[in-house]
């Protein structure tokens, strides 16, 4: 048993050191960013600014203006070829010897008025990528943010305009 367990360490170091299927280097891994931001404006102007900016790019699948929840249907994420540029958006799920060839994303939003004029919005984007070495499937990826803090700025500049 112990030598079965040696062989495989040796085969996952290998397989590592020759074609970078271990642990990603923290220095190849994006910090995560804020999902959350409080909004100096009422829900209602708020509101307009999400289903507008969401509406342009994404199928929206539920929208519940009272409650604030937002969402979306899964949408393609352009990444480039074997989605190279996917670390931009989500930390690489950790699958041996995995390879990549596509990634999708859907939303969840919710924005609520704590007190009067100041609004808190908070978006999840759920990932997932698909393995197409090994498993041939769809694969959950953890975000990292970006995304959602690139929207959060965009959307507090739309609501100060």
């Amino acid at each position: 048993m112990m030598k079965q367990n040696l062989i495989v360490a040796a085969l996952i170091l290998l397989c590592s050191l020759l074609f970078g299927c271990g642990s990603p280097t923290p220095q190849n891994l994006t910090p995560e960013q804020r999902k959350s931001a409080v909004i100096l404006a009422p829900k209602d102007k708020v509101w307009k600014v999400l289903i507008s900016t969401i509406g342009m790019n994404w199928t929206i699948q539920t929208m519940d203006r009272e409650s604030g929840l937002l969402t979306t249907k899964d949408g393609v994420v352009g990444v480039g070829y074997n989605n190279a540029g996917m670390e931009e958006f989500v930390y690489p799920p950790q699958v041996f010897m995995g390879t990549w060839n596509g990634m999708r994303m859907s939303l969840k939003i919710l924005a609520v008025e704590n007190e009067p004029g100041k609004t808190t919005v908070t978006i999840n984007a759920a990932y997932a990528v698909y393995e197409d070495n090994v498993m041939h499937s769809w694969v959950q990826a953890k975000s990292n943010g970006s995304f959602e803090n690139q929207m959060l700025a965009g959307i507090e500049k739309k609501v100060k305009e």
